[in-house]
């Protein structure tokens, strides 16, 4: 119980707001242009289902855009293992709770009912501001610079060429706008969180060299997830909505993000720790054994000395 005490106590109210607010504020804007049904009778009703519907296309998203802004700090600022437990706690509480908030929808959500959300112009816009906001505060807590470390003159404009390229090829093969962007932004950000990996191991080392790398991986999914974000909510303003299966999508991303955080944060492991306790046995053992030769040595020396006195 222990443990879980201490990772309650550590979380950031302002982080976890940040984490489960803007999709709220999407489901309650969609959920004004939603009529009322047999089903969806009352606002709370429509709200519901809003809410679950945006949730589990975009919470689990925001919350690794999040985790990598964090991630991003931490690589950057971090000299020293000072710290760095409570820092990768903070960062894991933002993706715990909308984990929390994906699970509670999934319970709300009413499988039976496809009703297409939708929202207005003015109230993308709206929301746009409100992520791009909350982005800005949590960049900011960071202590890192935002031009360079999150927005790279290079490494930036190469994403978007590749995911532009992708979504031309895409609606010149006559597939809908929304799948083609969609999976563009995917296929973008894992070839280059590859490249970013590849990159690690291939400089494996140099420390300054592997930090690059796991920067590099960090920022790609980073802005993978905003544009996911974005593009949804550009989805939402057009009237005509496609199937584009973001929970497969969501899956993949949330897939890439686990494998790169515990590449790189994984915990100590039982096999890992029972290694490392045998091997520390090991050692002090040996050490005792060359203390009692050095004591020996000592007393032998000490003898031979008064026998050369007398």
């Amino acid at each position: 119980m222990e443990p879980l005490i201490q990772l309650l106590g550590s979380f950031d109210a302002l982080l976890i707001s940040i984490a489960i607010v803007p999709p709220a504020m999407i489901a309650l804007l969609a959920s004004r242009h939603m009529e009322a049904t047999e089903y969806l009778e009352d606002w709370q009703a429509r709200f519901r289902y809003a809410w679950s519907k945006v949730v589990l296309d975009t919470a689990l998203i925001w919350g690794i855009a999040l985790c990598c802004l964090g991630f991003i700090g931490m690589i950057l600022n971090m000299d020293d293992m000072s710290g760095l437990g409570d820092s990768v706690t903070i960062a894991f509480s933002v993706l715990l709770c909308a984990g929390l908030t994906v699970a509670v929808a999934h319970v709300l959500e009413k499988k039976e009912l496809t009703i297409n959300l939708r929202l207005s112009p003015l109230e993308g816009l709206l929301i746009s501001l409100i992520f791009g906001g909350f982005l800005i505060e949590v960049i900011g807590q960071t202590g890192v610079p935002f031009f360079r470390s999150f927005f790279h003159p290079i490494l930036y404009p190469t994403q978007v060429l590749l995911t532009g390229i992708l979504v031309l090829l895409g609606i010149l093969s006559k597939k809908p706008w929304q799948s083609v962007c969609f999976e563009a932004n995917l296929g973008v950000t894992l070839l280059l969180m590859a490249i970013g990996i590849t990159a690690w191991f291939l400089n494996w080392t140099s420390f300054e060299d592997s930090r690059q790398a796991i920067w590099l991986i960090a920022n790609v999914l980073f802005w993978g997830s905003i544009f996911h974000i974005y593009l949804y909510i550009l989805v939402l303003i057009r009237r005509k909505e496609h199937d584009v299966n973001l929970r497969i999508k969501t899956w993949h991303f949330t897939e890439a993000f686990a494998f790169y955080a515990f590449l790189v944060y994984a915990p100590i492991g039982a096999t890992e720790y029972f290694r490392e306790s045998s091997d520390q046995t090991a050692l002090q053992a040996q050490h005792e054994s060359q203390q009692s030769e050095i004591d020996k040595l000592k007393a032998r020396l000490t003898e031979l000395e008064e026998q050369k006195t007398n």
